[in-house]
């Protein structure tokens, strides 16, 4: 049951071991008491490479182990700088592993910074200035499920308009919109976490008619417009 199990390298590269790696850190980051205290020093001590493994390895468990803390709600107190470093990391693990664990610690307090962390890396919500940055498309899809897991339960207008609009937004032939049908699902789920519980009968969002909306795009039909979108 504890038996570890080596892939031949030359029939598996390491990148297909990323998030079973990811896995790990999470599995690891769960079995840490919910009521401990957790600093910044202990995390960077916990980043080490302690079991001998390529660099690359230890970055994806940390990332899992990150995210595992955020479900524990261990990241509130991590600052700014410490979240900019892992976000400027070049393996998506990382990116995805900190943006869903703060939005994690976050979840249904509506909280401004863990907000414009997930909407920095939606393209949409970018100035035309930033419209070349590339985010990548799984980055993309934690973000939009961030965004939900922050306003869970909330029903906030705004963050409801912008997922509503991201399930709809039209493929482009960006290479960061090659996983359409991931990010279109992913924000699917955060529009259902920000509505969480309330369907129909959630304040202030009549107007938009979300179950039409929804049905619209299972089965198709004719594009209804957001209030106040323009009509051309």
């Amino acid at each position: 049951q504890t038996a570890a199990v080596s892939l031949d390298p030359a029939v598996h590269p390491v990148e297909s071991r990323a998030w079973a790696e990811f896995n790990n850190g999470v599995a690891s980051a769960l079995q840490v008491n919910r009521r401990a205290e957790i600093t910044r020093g202990w995390i960077a001590h916990h980043k080490l490479d302690s079991g001998g493994g390529s660099s690359q390895t230890t970055a994806h468990t940390h990332a899992g182990f990150l995210f595992g803390l955020g479900l524990q709600g261990h990241l509130q107190n991590m600052p700014a700088t410490d979240h900019f470093r892992y976000l400027k990391s070049p393996q998506d693990t990382a990116s995805v592993g900190l943006v869903l664990g703060v939005a994690c610690s976050y979840v249904g307090k509506q909280d401004t910074n863990a907000t414009k962390m997930c909407v920095v890396h939606i393209p949409s919500m970018l100035a035309p200035s930033y419209s070349e940055i590339e985010v990548s498309a799984a980055l993309q899809c934690a973000s939009v499920v961030g965004i939900g897991l922050v306003h869970a339960g909330s029903t906030h207008r705004m963050m409801t308009e912008l997922l509503v609009g991201e399930i709809n937004r039209k493929p482009t032939d960006k290479p960061t919109h090659s996983d359409r049908e991931a990010y279109a699902l992913a924000c699917g789920f955060g529009l259902g976490l920000v509505c969480l519980g309330v369907g129909s009968d959630a304040p202030g969002l009549a107007d938009l008619k979300l179950d039409n909306r929804l049905l619209r795009l299972i089965h198709g039909g004719s594009e209804i417009r957001l209030p106040g979108s323009a009509s051309g």
